[in-house]
């Protein structure tokens, strides 16, 4: 008797859930630790069958069986073991336990003991650390990961493909030092890194074969939350390509003496075929002559490289009569390759029949230089958090810090800017009804339509939960009612196409601001406009859906 009531008092005190289960498959131990995960009380549980109240519906059959066999024998597959099985709790909510049985005989019956622990939270961060190393093993970047002493301990398989290597047994515990073209370089390096914690820079790097490439170096040293320095970090892109092309450009500029001014917007008119019809007199100021345009096929004259995808968006307009922008390379006689900005509209005939496109080409070689050095300070904001670590988008401080320099650009050269707001509508109700999980992929899959409907240069953000804000930069011929057409279309196609097997429909409300440079505001202040006009949609919607 002192014995069991040592027992109990053990019991009860231990944080573990511990059941004990008769021959007859019924409850006949229930400590303090079973109540608080379980949900039920000593009262409610005690007497009870096990399977019928503690294990789902799917495993009943299962857990009778195995059960069966512990009556005859005493024993279970899973005796003195530990293993991981789903539990449901008293209000029927399902998690992972993880479990430990044994077994006694008491008075010639056999009894089995069962000790509990909750490892949800243990599962959720699994997961997060399998995304993280699934993010690291897939990206198109290079990265690579050395020990202090600048061994290496980790590459990716873009490490292997650019470096030419086969096998990351043939990489791992060799220094850094042996894929770099000047060795006392890399070790240069490794002391800024050691002092500075971290280096951003060009170097030459050395390929399995011995060829030599250019790549864009991002390194740093990884600590842990108390200072202390654990690993090398670094992440390589083969700028080659980007080399050759900065060289063919000097050596272009120096077959020009004179620096031509940009010039305004080019009017055109073309039919279905793509055969222009008129052209502006401006584009003589490029070298071209309108004559040797006029009645030829507008598609020729875009650099080969653009041909396809711009030959795609003059038939989306015309197929789905949704304007589009279109950015393309020109290569002109007199100022070389040059950056357009297409902005296009449906031309129709008497009949109402579609007959060709007229529209505006602008000239934004400026403004992709531009973009091309925010391009560079992306690639250096990994560094600083500006990226949202679920959508791959920027985050609320890398938005506010590229929304700044944007507004600058257009002060400066007085063109308007937009600003979209965007909530993901019902987001708790899809978390409630189908996971966080699932609710994350809601999320994902928000950011990944936001970045099909809107071009490359505009800064698409995801800045608290179920929020999401764009700034695009006005172009010709853009409307709020096409912006959110396009938009529209851009979700239903994802909603008719995607795989999910949870029964729901990705919707989103949104409200859309826009800047005017003449009279100037702050990005606070336009997104707050954006906000209230967003809600008032969302507020129409549920208005409409309780009808």
């Amino acid at each position: 008797m002192e014995n069991e009531e040592k027992f109990r008092a053990i019991c009860e005190f231990v944080n573990e859930a511990i059941v004990m289960v008769n021959s007859k498959c019924i409850v006949s131990f229930w400590n303090k630790a079973a109540e608080i995960m379980f949900g039920y009380s000593n009262q409610e549980i005690i007497g009870e069958k096990v399977y019928s109240s503690l294990v789902p519906q799917r495993f009943h059959d299962t857990f009778k069986k195995e059960f069966n066999k512990f009556r005859r024998t005493g024993k279970a597959t899973t005796d003195g073991k530990t293993i991981e099985l789903i539990g449901v709790k008293k209000d029927g909510t399902e998690f992972p336990v993880e479990l430990s049985l044994s077994s006694t005989k008491i008075k010639g019956k056999w009894y089995a003991i069962a000790t509990a622990n909750d490892i949800t939270l243990r599962k959720k961060t699994e997961w997060a650390l399998s995304i993280k190393g699934y993010a690291l093993a897939s990206s198109i970047n290079a990265i690579a990961i050395a020990d202090l002493n600048g061994k290496l301990m980790y590459v990716n398989d873009s490490f292997l493909k650019i470096w030419k290597y086969g096998d990351k047994k043939e990489l791992l515990g060799e220094h850094v030092s042996k894929f770099w073209e000047k060795e006392e370089k890399a070790f240069e390096i490794l002391k800024i890194l050691y002092e500075d914690g971290g280096w951003i820079g060009e170097m030459t790097a050395i390929k399995k074969d011995g060829s030599v490439f250019e790549v864009q170096l991002y390194t740093n040293i990884v600590k842990n939350k108390i200072g202390e320095p654990l690993c090398m970090m670094a992440t390589f892109i083969d700028i080659t390509e980007r080399k050759h092309m900065e060289k063919a450009l000097k050596e272009s500029e120096n077959k020009f003496r004179t620096v031509v001014e940009k010039t305004g917007d080019i009017s055109y008119v073309m039919d279905i075929n793509s055969i222009i019809s008129y052209i502006g007199p401006q584009v003589e100021r490029y070298g071209f002559r309108v004559e040797d345009i006029e009645d030829h096929n507008f598609i020729e004259l875009i650099y080969p490289e653009d041909r396809k995808s711009t030959l795609e968006d003059f038939q989306m307009t015309i197929q789905s009569e949704i304007e589009t922008i279109t950015t393309f390379r020109v290569e002109t006689p007199k100022m070389g390759i040059i950056f357009f900005e297409e902005s296009g509209k449906i031309l129709r005939d008497k009949e109402g029949d579609i007959i060709g496109l007229t529209g505006t080409l602008r000239d934004v070689t400026e403004r992709k230089q531009a973009e091309e050095e925010l391009k560079q300070k992306v690639r250096k904001a990994r560094f600083l958090s500006f990226i949202d670590d679920l959508t791959g988008l920027y985050n609320r401080r890398g938005f506010f810090n590229f929304a700044t320099q944007y507004l600058k650009l257009t002060r400066r050269t007085k063109r308007e800017l937009l600003i979209i707001y965007i909530d993901v509508d019902q987001l708790k109700q899809i978390n409630d009804t189908f996971g966080h999980n699932v609710g994350s992929l809601a999320l994902i899959d928000t950011g990944n339509i936001l970045k099909e409907t809107f071009r490359a240069s505009d800064i698409i953000a995801r800045i608290g939960g179920d929020e999401f804000v764009v700034l695009a930069i006005e172009a010709v011929g853009t409307s709020i009612k096409s912006i959110a057409k396009r938009l529209q279309k851009n979700l239903d196609s994802h909603n008719k196409k995607r795989g999910h097997p949870n029964n729901y429909k990705l919707s989103i409300s949104m409200g859309i601001t826009r800047y005017d440079p003449e009279n100037p505001c702050s990005i606070n202040e336009l997104m707050d406009r954006a906000d209230k006009l967003m809600y008032e949609q969302k507020n129409e919607k549920e208005k409409a859906r309780k009808i």
